[in-house]
């Protein structure tokens, strides 16, 4: 019995994980992002899965204009990542939009 005991003690624990928690943004719970009608339009065909090109070409601007756009939106969302972006689209129901 003595020696089981000492065997336990000897058991190392496992290290913690050194993943980062994820904490769910508060701006995403929010209701509605103010984005201008055009910010709304690039974001609709991102998240549908549009180049920059595809987006420039259907919406008559550059396709450095529609990262732009893209960079204020992600801006205002505090959104980290494409991921975030999409993310957020689907909360504004963007995407199934007509």
């Amino acid at each position: 019995m003595g020696r089981s005991s000492a065997v336990l003690a000897k058991k190392k624990m496992p290290k913690p994980s050194k993943k980062p928690v994820v904490v769910p943004d508060p701006l995403f719970r929010r209701r509605s992002l103010e984005l201008t009608d055009r910010e709304r339009a690039v974001l609709k065909f991102f998240a549908r899965g549009h180049t920059y090109q595809e987006i420039g070409e259907k919406l008559e601007i550059s396709p450095k204009t529609v990262g732009s756009y893209l960079q204020r939106v992600r801006e205002k969302a505090r959104a980290k990542n494409r991921s975030d972006l999409i993310t957020l689209a689907l909360k504004e129901g963007l995407v199934n939009e007509k």
